[in-house]
């Protein structure tokens, strides 16, 4: 069975190689970048199980890569710093804080990935 592949999508450096280090820890394959517009690039040219992107990005905007996603049905995590309220996007699945701690991310990663791809996300 081959390992999922997520696509990271953060600007904060030091956040960035945090998660990618633990998701090739957990075994995932990871691809990473800073910016918005290369995101939905690479969801158009390759092949991901899931999308964990930043709200805020210095080139687009997580909403941009969550809506690009969700045209291949791909589960969505959006990453924020902003305090959480009652998301009601279509295009995110799951919401998680800046800070936070590295079980509860491996948690929404683990959950993320046993949703089965619909055309009706569940936002949680």
């Amino acid at each position: 069975m081959p390992m999922p592949r997520i696509l990271l999508v953060e600007d904060h450096e030091a956040l960035a190689l945090l998660r990618c280090a633990i998701l090739r820890q957990q075994g995932y394959e990871i691809v990473a970048t800073a910016d918005g517009h290369e995101a939905c690039r690479l969801l158009e040219q390759e092949s991901f199980d899931l999308v964990i992107t930043d709200a805020e990005l210095p080139a687009g905007s997580g909403w941009e890569v969550a809506t690009v996603a969700k045209k291949q049905h791909l589960p969505v995590i959006l990453s924020t710093g902003w305090p959480l309220r009652a998301w009601h996007a279509s295009d995110v699945d799951f919401v998680i804080s800046k800070p936070s701690s590295i079980s509860d991310f491996l948690a929404l990663v683990h959950s993320a990935l046993k949703k089965p791809k619909s055309k009706s996300p569940a936002n949680l």
